[in-house]
């Protein structure tokens, strides 16, 4: 479940990471179905790649317990369920939709040259930021 909010919080904000690649089904199909009690229900294993370039402005902040505020505004974002592993309890096909819509957000965002550089952390729509690069 690579959107999991907290910790994509973790990687983009608290240790400046980005977000650059995303693989489809990296492990095959229900590689993890710990929330159905080991249940297969065809979810594919979709997993984000980032990098984290220490010499950025925003991880050098970060590592000397700075606060970074980004001064670009985001140019997209991609919406994910706030609490992955109860969608997939609940409803699996739910999930599923929802896996096809972050997947092809997220491919459509990077083949039009977007960087995956914040997360907004909401309980009610968390986020990833995507931003052009100057």
């Amino acid at each position: 479940e690579p959107w999991k909010a907290r910790n994509a919080y973790f990687n983009l904000e608290k240790l400046g990471a980005a977000v650059v690649e995303y693989q489809p089904n990296f492990y095959g199909i229900d590689y993890s179905t710990s929330a159905t009690g080991g249940e297969p229900i065809g979810l594919a294993s979709d997993r984000l790649f980032v990098e984290w370039t220490l010499e950025s402005e925003k991880a050098r902040h970060l590592a000397e317990g700075k606060e970074f505020v980004e001064l670009q505004t985001p140019v997209a974002a991609i919406a994910v369920p706030n609490d992955w592993a109860t969608l997939v309890k609940s409803s699996p096909e739910s999930a599923i939709a929802e896996q096809n819509r972050i997947r092809t957000e997220f491919e459509s965002a990077f083949a039009h040259g977007l960087t995956c550089r914040g997360f907004l952390r909401d309980e009610s729509g968390p986020k990833y930021l995507l931003y052009k690069d100057i």
